[in-house]
């Protein structure tokens, strides 16, 4: 889903903000999905 970290590259601080929103984005996504059931898409 947010594999843009390969192992080999240690991690900036640019790079420690996109994880950080890809989390958040991922969690909001979680949640509503679980808000709405009858979606019928996933984005």
């Amino acid at each position: 889903m947010c594999m843009l970290f390969p192992n080999h590259f240690p991690l900036s601080k640019y790079q420690l903000d996109l994880l950080r929103g890809c989390v958040w984005f991922s969690f909001l996504g979680v949640l509503l999905l679980l808000s709405d059931k009858n979606r019928s898409c996933v984005w």
